[in-house]
């Protein structure tokens, strides 16, 4: 099809305006299937299959023709160039320059996936980037230095509603199909893990030129990403992970002996291949590789035993396939996942090195034992018999017979079977064995089920039985501890398993293969809840807008002279007298709003409250005034101008004379006395305007409703109405848009008068939320809801719609539970930073407390990227109320006024026993009303943190210059706050503040954040954010922080003035498992710096600064520490000009040092005096004390010598004393001075040796610089 001729292509900027950024959501968070996009897919695979002359009937059909939103353009633009053979497209007209010639040059290998892709989509609307860098593709083997050859491939950055996303078309219509990495081996086949990847998953295959585009919270660096092994796309599609002991992939093993493993979260079965150099030899000597290894499946990681038996690379490549819950759905397609390199220092030892020969390559009961009703007691492939004797047991299900055997070179066979047995008792099997010399067995178990199988028996597993007296970590290596899967990005759990993708209007129409419900109703990591609604029959809750706003008549219209006295010409006639109002039809309904803000009648509406002002003899008086006398004929001004002066008129001073019966006037006056209602006052002045009008008649859940209430009888009826204009009929609600309930209760004194303006004409699909008429044709929807479905629906009020919110989930107004309850909304993304929500929980019956405490704080709200999730964990088995409101801080004529947006009737079913959430002073999480006050915006996403092994950090980026106080406290339902103290702090690193928990214990602890800006704020600390800390794995014992000052950490006030800036270390708090740290400061001015070493763990304030040794430079500043023993030590560092002669040097930088691995030796630096600290950089000895049987002689001659090197820039003369003796150091280039000392007759004779200078060619004073002992 020929793009239509007013479709004009439009190139967007590429997207370099747009730094690249990590994306707010990953994959994951964003669908969960790709079948999500099934027409779009098959939208780009027909559009594939079609020849267009030109590239703009190209676009226009691929991407512009079908109201794709911009996640499904970059969708169809990418599967259609997985799709589509570009060596045979053409066009009719190739003009250099053109799109049409650069999609043309792909034929000729001078165009690229990546630089076609960037320009479909440009011409889409979308930003994208052609990225350039490295990737490991087919010829790739790890341990290969890839990135400081030319870059090798190309890939793409595309910005999808705000975030940038990285997209791979080239690598997604190819796979490898075997171990070799060649050419011919590419099988073109999509893979749709190349479509939005996580950044940090396509980081172990693709690094970019520029490292911004990595688009990870850490970025690697070039020397990570070589260390990692192969990754294959499929080691992510199966669910498997790196463990931190295998993360390089290259392993060197110990005596020909080493391990590898891979964590899993899936049932997967793998297989392998280990070849021998870069020819991939898969004998050596004759004998098969294969038998120099052992694969073992646990239930969360796949370990191999490695012993090889010659010197060299070997190659160890891994194919998985995931286990499907049907057996007989299985496919025997195993694919590569990863590779490592095995670098083997020597052959193994043991003999024979290669295992025994057993049917299989794989170790260990595996899902084959499964299927076969076999559960093993261990999922251990290696069976220890350090005396020969061992066993290994399953239960198993119905008839099963177990048959087993041993295997080994050089033993009888009649001794084999003597050593086994098989014995069954009731529903368990045991297999022993008793072996009969040492030695390494195979112990094959097969299984066979008489009722399916007959007399076959099927193998099901095998067994390494290992008789050795040795250790095993010395026999086959250590196995890799199992640490569970990072979190990936966003760090919180609260964005785990939420599919925020809803497919657009235009998808969704296509699709036949399902509705758009699935979508609204992801469960939330905390608990799911059962609801049943019929989501597929309600319509989006938002209202589609107009493209352009509604233009009444103009400000002059509304503003001159007119005659408020009606022509004695002028006659009130009603509309039905002349033509009959059409039934409502899908020509008349209403498929979008007339106008987007009300704000548009803002003169129409002066007009109808300037005559709702005045006194009117008759209603004759009033439609002339109204209506007439401004000749008002457009049926939306006129309904509206009604519609204002109905809602705001003083029905008490509203009186007519007299009025005939069934007049206009007597309705009116019934109105006043509460004998007729709105919509027919309503009713009655729109036909005599001109307008058809209808009075409805049904049920509305107004304010004597509670969420699950039934509808019978008079109870919940209410009237409103339906008013044709310019040829579609809208809806009105006079009565509910003139008052709304202030309070809980209905009453007369908690009723006000104001005007909401959302009963004018708001979209049937929200309306029907809260107004069922009697006749179901006047919905106005497409699809009509029963009684029951609107019985069923969320209660949801006017601000909903207000905000343009919509409901992701739960939209049945009883919730039934047996656990926690998530309600998930969605904002719009510009009101998300303004927007605040909170809720209200009490039982059914009233009450807000259970055992003392109050309900809500067994509820939490938060909000991440643009969802609010409301979090209910009820105590006990019964019926709650759940109200949640939203108020925005935008709104400055009501800041701080929470309305209710959506209520909620939640039944537990059972006693749950849920512990309430920890005991913070907002139920609100993450921003709190003040955070907008601080210009502080979060590194992390949501307000949920999980520390892995107790640990957890927040952070926040600094966008201001001013020094902002913090204080943070941690609360929990276990411990008080003040034994909680100790255990969180905070520090300023660079432009970002960050505070740290170190949980006490296992469970939730609630973090709250408050800030101080001194200069506007005084000494008041605000509450600006709040966090749920869920601490896992947490140690026996936690250390706390030592107690600080405030501000203690990171830079102090005078660190910028004198010209200091860290060069390796910015983080104040470093974490370190070694006992030797070098911190570094870049000086711009002469400086007089020290520094001071103090231990503070365990209650402890221990002075260490002899293990402190100052080295300088013309430029900077090193400071080498030795940490002596574990724990936790403050270093401080203080500094002033040379030219300031203070006595007491200010601190500039102070950090806090946690060491938790190897310490360092016990001795100390030498003693350096103020001297040696004005510029003076030592080489050797180190060590502060001198003594002959030293590791090493460094520079010496002998052991019985010292050498003494060292920088003294403005020296005249070095010496060492020792004694009575002065050895003159040599000055061999400028401030360089070394020397060896003769050290024999001083060792048992003397205690010390000085190093001094003299720094005038006048004088012979000597300045003392360091001291050494011996």
């Amino acid at each position: 099809m020929a793009a239509p001729s007013s479709f004009t292509l439009e190139l967007v900027q590429a997207g370099q305006h747009m730094p690249p950024t990590p994306p707010l959501y990953v994959k994951g968070n964003i669908y969960k299937d790709q079948n999500v996009f099934k027409s779009v897919d098959e939208h780009a695979i027909q559009e594939s299959q079609k020849k267009y002359s030109n590239f703009r009937d190209l676009v226009w059909n691929l991407s512009h023709k079908k109201e794709f939103n911009e996640l499904e353009k970059a969708r169809v633009i990418f599967r259609w160039l997985t799709c589509i053979d570009l060596s045979k497209i053409s066009f009719s007209d190739e003009k250099p320059g053109s799109p049409e010639q650069l999609i043309a040059a792909f034929k000729i290998g001078r165009a690229t996936y990546a630089r076609i892709f960037e320009c479909i989509a440009r011409h889409s609307g979308l930003a994208c980037f052609t990225i350039c860098g490295w990737a490991k593709g087919v010829d790739y083997r790890p341990g290969v230095t890839l990135t400081s050859r030319p870059i090798n491939h190309s890939w793409n950055g595309i910005n999808i509603d705000g975030n940038w996303q990285l997209v791979d078309c080239h690598w997604a219509t190819r796979f490898l199909q075997s171990e070799q990495n060649v050419p011919e081996n590419l099988v073109y086949e999509y893979d749709d893990f190349y479509f939005i990847p996580e950044p940090e998953q396509l980081a172990y295959t693709h690094f970019p030129e520029n490292a911004s585009w990595l688009l990870m919270e850490a970025p690697i660096t070039k020397q990570t990403f070589e260390d990692y092994p192969l990754i294959k796309s499929f080691f992510f599609t199966t669910g498997m992970y790196l463990l931190p002991e295998c993360e390089r992939g290259v392993i060197t093993t110990k005596h020909g002996i080493t391990t590898c493993s891979l964590g899993l979260t899936n049932q997967t079965s793998f297989t392998f291949k280990l070849g021998y150099g870069d020819a991939m030899l898969d004998k050596i000597s004759g004998e098969e590789l294969v038998n120099y290894a052992v694969q073992e499946t646990k239930d969360d990681q796949v370990v191999y035993y490695l012993r090889l038996p010659q010197r060299g690379d070997y190659f160890l490549i891994i194919f998985a396939n995931l286990v499907p819950d049907d057996p007989e759905t299985a496919e025997g397609t195993y694919k590569a996942i990863c590779e490592y390199k095995i670098v083997c220092d020597e052959p193994a030892k043991a003999k024979p090195t290669t295992f025994p020969a057993c049917s299989d390559v794989s170790w260990g009961p595996d899902a084959s034992v499964l299927q076969h009703g076999l559960t093993p007691n261990s999922r251990e492939a290696i069976l220890l018999a350090p005396d020969g004797r061992g066993e290994v047991t399953f239960q198993k299900q119905g008839d099963v017979r177990v048959f087993a055997r041993l295997v080994k070179p050089g033993v009888k066979d009649e001794d084999l079977k003597e050593a086994l047995s098989v014995k069954t008792e009731d529903n368990k099997v045991i297999v022993s064995v008793d072996l009969p010399q040492e030695g390494e067995y195979g112990l094959e178990i097969f299984a066979n089920d008489p009722n399916k199988d007959g007399d076959m028996f099927t193998h099901v597993c095998q067994y390494l039985a290992s008789y050795t007296k040795d250790p095993p970590l010395i026999t086959y290596g250590k196995v890799p501890d199992v640490v569970k899967q990072k979190m990936r990005r966003p760090l919180d759990p609260s964005l785990e398993d939420r599919a925020l993708y809803k497919p657009s209007r235009a998808s969704v129409d296509a699709w036949d293969g399902g509705s758009s419900s699935q979508y609204l109703s992801e469960d939330y990591p905390f608990g799911q809840a059962t609801a049943a609604a019929s989501p597929e029959k309600i319509p989006t809750q938002r209202a589609v807008e107009p493209e352009q706003e509604y233009k009444p008549h103009s400000s002059d219209f509304y503003t001159s002279e007119i005659e408020v006295k009606p022509p004695e010409h002028f006659e009130a006639v009603k509309i039905t007298s002349k033509e009959e109002a059409p039934e409502p039809e899908v020509a008349t309904v209403p498929t979008q709003k007339l106008f987007k803000d009300t704000n548009v009648f803002k003169d129409v509406d002066s007009h109808a409250v300037e005559v709702s002002k005045l006194e009117h003899g008759s209603f004759r008086d009033i439609l002339w005034h109204l209506i007439f006398a401004r000749a008002i004929t457009n049926d939306l001004d006129r309904a509206r101008a009604i519609f204002l002066w109905l809602c705001s008129k003083d029905l008490n001073k509203l009186n007519f004379t007299d009025p005939e019966k069934d007049s206009p006037e007597e309705t009116l006056m019934d109105l006043k006395s509460g004998k007729t209602t709105y919509a027919r006052v309503y009713e009655t002045l729109c036909s005599y305007a001109n307008l058809h009008c209808k009075t409805l008649s049904g049920y509305a859940k107004g304010a004597e409703y509670k969420p699950g209430m039934k509808f019978e009888g008079q109870q919940g009826q209410h009237s409103w109405n339906a008013v044709l204009v310019n040829g579609t009929w809208q809806l009105v609600d006079c009565h509910w848009a003139a008052r709304r309930l202030v309070g809980k209760k209905l009453a007369s004194d908690n009723v006000r008068y104001e005007l909401d303006e959302y009963y004018f004409m708001p979209a049937p699909a929200q309306l029907i939320f809260s107004h069922f008429p009697e006749n179901p044709t006047w919905q106005l929807l497409e699809k009509q809801l029963t009684r029951e479905e609107f019985e069923g629906l969320v209660t949801v009020k006017p601000t909903f719609f207000k905000y343009n919110l919509q409901l992701l989930s739960h939209l049945n107004a009883v919730i039934s539970s047996t656990d926690d309850v998530t309600i998930r909304i969605d904002c719009p993304p510009q009101k998300v930073k303004s927007l605040r929500f909170t809720f209200n929980i009490t039982f059914d019956d009233g009450r807000e407390e259970f055992e003392g405490k109050k309900l809500n704080h067994y509820g939490m709200q938060e909000v991440v990227g643009p969802i609010c999730f409301v979090t209910f964990r009820p105590p006990e088995k019964a019926s709650y109320l759940l109200v949640i409101y939203v108020k925005d801080l935008d709104d400055q004529t009501k800041e701080g006024v929470y309305a209710g947006i959506c209520e909620y009737k939640i039944v537990c079913e059972k006693s749950s026993g849920n512990q309430a959430f920890p005991p913070c002073v907002h139920t609100t999480w993450g921003a709190g009303d003040s955070a907008s006050k601080f210009e502080l915006a979060p590194l992390q996403q949501g307000a949920i943190v999980l520390a892995k092994d107790g640990l957890a950090e927040v952070k926040f980026s600094l966008n201001t210059k001013t020094r902002l106080r913090f204080m943070a406290k941690l609360k929990s339902n276990e411990q008080d706050e003040k034994s909680l103290l100790p255990y969180t702090m905070y520090r300023i690193v660079g432009d970002a503040v960050v505070f740290r928990v170190a949980a006490p214990s296992d469970g939730e602890f609630g973090l709250e954040i408050y800030a101080n800006n001194p200069e506007s704020g005084g000494n008041t600390l605000q509450h600006i954010y709040q966090y749920l800390i869920i601490a896992k794995d947490v140690p026996d014992v936690v250390e706390p922080f030592p107690t600080l000052p405030t501000g203690f950490l990171g830079p102090q006030a005078s660190y910028a003035r004198l010209g200091l800036s860290t060069v390796d270390q910015a983080d104040p708090f470093i974490p370190t498992s070694s006992g030797d740290l070098q911190l570094s400061f870049k000086t711009t001015q002469p400086l007089r710096l020290t520094s001071q070493l103090t231990f503070v763990s365990k209650s402890a304030n221990k002075e260490c600064s002899e293990f402190i040794l100052q080295q300088c430079s013309d430029t900077g500043v090193t400071f080498v520490i030795k940490l002596t023993e574990k724990g936790m030590y403050k270093f401080q560092v203080f500094a002033a000009p040379q030219s300031e002669t203070v006595e007491s040097l200010p601190g500039v930088y102070n950090y806090l040092i946690d060491c938790q691995g190897t310490v360092a030796n016990g001795v100390p630096f030498p003693k350096q005096f103020g001297p040696w600290k004005e510029g003076c950089y030592l080489y050797e000895p180190l060590e502060g004390h001198l003594q002959p049987n030293r590791p090493s002689k460094g520079s010496a001659s002998s052991y019985q010598h010292i050498y003494f090197l060292m920088e003294v820039p403005k020296a005249v003369n070095v010496t060492v004393i020792v004694g009575s003796e002065w050895t003159q150091l040599t000055q061999k280039k400028p401030g360089s001075w070394e020397g060896e000392v003769l050290m024999e007759k001083h060792w048992e004779k003397e205690r010390k040796a000085s190093v001094c200078a003299n720094f005038s060619t006048s004088g012979t004073s000597y300045s003392t610089l360091l001291e050494y002992s011996m």
